[in-house]
């Protein structure tokens, strides 16, 4: 057992009087919530940005005790380091962002009839893609420009936008388009049910639903993450003293009742009207279908959901990096983007909505040989990273056992070859890798074993 300084137990699970309470304050909130001018929520986010930076190290130990990593041990360096990113950084960042969009719309609110706010910032460019149009949205920001480093994000416009922006272009020239949505055409209001990530430690889902929709929350925090919602509590009092928020506790895995105690309720609840959740497709089919397979067929086939409720669901999914040959490829490049994906595959032990799950590479693409030898060989300089998931060692051993399957220890500086000596010691749970994975003509899958699509796992596929 990896022992670390902090030892605060997570918060106690709340009864079901205490859960209905909480709805019932919060959500007599939502019209003052919605109505609330925005410069003052724009001083209620300053406020919880300040106290993120006065909790960060407090929040980042207790995500440490929840993950059973050492403040200390070096071999736990690159798990630590995925508990900055996740948390704080994640955090941090989704912040500044916001505020810089909120401030803008708050400025540009007169150039429009908004009574909430304004615009945010135009694309930065536009191009069209056949009837699509793609703007480009990421970085806006001198602090973006630092943290993306060369990296752009972009938005895909279905057909119908492609068609509108033909004739009202949306460019950096045309802020006031009328196709950009103002703030008051997003701040609808209203209350939402939110079932937390347990990969991430971030709540960013809370922003977006206040901020941009004009909701007030009930949050449920994921049992994988109890220990660090003391200091999220902290964190987002403003919301929470004034009657806007609530963060729940759950109880914790392999308790009674389970950890889908508290999420039952809200779900469930005639108050909450929308559903938030980052998980599974299990966790979404439950929800919306029943909870066993032969319920979930049933309702499916009469077309009787257990809910009507509006569902936004972050689900995982299996994600792939194509490799596509060219001029530019050099021995170099190579192993540049070799160790591009593996950090991409590594981080936060694959527990990434968008983590590579399958690679495809040009079987007469001439620097294929060397692209695997180059992931292996930085497969093998990461240490690994906790394995926080309850029932994650299954999912493993059932990609493990897939034929032609690898396993590619995680070593402490590529050196150690016995898997006690790991950081996770016997618990580490390696990156499986599946080379020369086909498909047949008909799309079905050339593999013997269990080629069940897990999400959320350490599993590369190339």
């Amino acid at each position: 057992m990896t022992q670390n300084s902090f030892s605060q137990s997570p918060p106690a699970p709340p009864t079901t009087q205490e859960v209905n309470d909480e709805i019932e304050r919060v959500s007599s909130k939502q019209q003052e919530w919605k109505t609330l001018p925005l410069k003052n929520k724009i001083i209620i986010l300053e406020e919880i940005l300040s106290l993120a930076n006065t909790y960060m190290y407090e929040f980042v130990e207790a995500s440490f005790h929840d993950r059973n990593i050492s403040d200390t041990d070096p071999k736990h360096g690159t798990a630590r380091g995925d508990v900055y990113v996740v948390g704080p950084l994640t955090l941090g960042n989704y912040m500044n962002g916001l505020l810089n969009s909120l401030k803008r719309m708050e400025k540009s609110k007169g150039d429009t009839v908004s009574t909430m706010g304004g615009r945010g910032f135009p694309p930065i460019s536009t191009r069209h893609v056949e009837d699509k149009t793609v703007v480009q949205v990421y970085p806006q920001s001198v602090l973006e420009y630092m943290e993306a480093a060369g990296l752009t994000g972009e938005l895909v416009l279905g057909s119908r936008g492609g068609k509108d922006l033909d004739s009202t272009p949306l460019t950096s020239s045309s802020t006031n388009g009328s196709l950009q949505d103002t703030l008051d055409e997003t701040h609808k209001g209203g209350v939402v049910g939110i079932l937390g990530a347990g990969n991430f430690d971030a709540p960013v889902e809370i922003f977006n639903e206040m901020f941009l929709k004009g909701k007030v929350v009930i949050y449920k925090r994921n049992p994988v993450n109890l220990t660090s919602l003391h200091f999220l509590r902290k964190i987002f009092s403003p919301l929470i003293e004034r009657g806007y928020l609530s963060l729940l506790s759950d109880h914790p895995p392999g308790s009674s009742p389970k950890g889908a105690f508290v999420g039952k309720i809200l779900v469930e609840h005639p108050k909450i009207q929308d559903i938030v959740l980052t998980g599974s497709e299990l966790t979404y089919n439950k929800i919306k279908w029943g909870a066993t397979p032969q319920e979930q067929e049933q309702n499916r086939k009469n077309n009787t959901p257990l809910t009507y409720k509006p569902i936004c669901a972050e689900l995982g999914s299996v994600n792939p990096w194509v490799i596509v040959p060219g001029k530019g490829w050099t021995e170099s490049t190579v192993d540049t983007y070799a160790s591009h994906l593996v950090f991409s595959k590594l981080l936060n032990n694959g527990h990434v909505c968008a983590s590579p799950q399958i690679y495809v590479v040009p079987s007469d693409w001439k620097y294929r040989q060397l692209f695997w030898e180059r992931t292996q060989y930085w497969l093998k300089q990461s240490t690994g990273s906790a394995p926080f998931y309850p029932g994650l060692d299954q999912i493993h051993q059932k990609f493990a056992k897939i034929k032609d399957s690898e396993i590619v220890m995680q070593t402490y500086g590529g050196t150690i070859h016995v898997k006690d000596d790991c950081a996770f010691g016997t618990d580490q749970q390696n990156c499986v890798v599946i080379p020369n994975y086909q498909m047949n003509e008909d799309n079905t899958k050339a593999i013997d074993g269990d080629g069940d699509d897990d999400d959320n796992n350490n599993n590369t596929v190339i």
